[in-house]
């Protein structure tokens, strides 16, 4: 017979049969331990990268997941980033999501880049008459 509270009673229990619960009862009890923690630091790390990703602003460094190091040079409203991952002498543009950031870094005596915001959505069809022009 299963006893409820075997493991509170004076020898486990093993008289009334139930001595198996409460081995059951801790794992049980320590499983749901298991699966209720990482829901909680799972929470906290997401708060930590929306803090992160709603900080960045033009002139931030950053590192993106796909390990490019640059600085922001041009925020838009549908969550797009405009950053320079070149050199100071070459700039090389590249656009991302803001999720697609993973750590702000501190900033380095790198200031941004101004850039004509006119110019930052070409498409390739005017990048080249633009250069035939020349």
């Amino acid at each position: 017979m299963w006893n409820i509270f075997s493991f509170i009673m004076p020898g486990g229990g093993e008289e009334a049969g139930g001595g198996n619960n409460s081995f059951l009862f801790i794992m049980l009890g320590l499983l749901a331990v298991m699966m209720i923690v990482p829901m909680f630091t799972n929470r906290k790390k997401q708060k930590q990268q929306q803090a992160l990703i709603s900080s960045i602003e033009v002139g931030t460094r950053v590192q993106t997941i796909g390990g490019l190091y640059g600085t922001v040079q041009f925020t838009d409203s549908s969550n797009r980033l405009v950053i320079d991952v070149g050199i100071e002498d070459n700039p090389t543009y590249i656009t991302v999501d803001r999720n697609c950031i993973r750590t702000v870094l501190p900033n380095q005596n790198r200031s941004a880049i101004p850039m004509v915001k006119s110019g930052v959505e070409k498409s390739a069809e005017e990048s080249n008459d633009e250069e035939k022009k020349d």
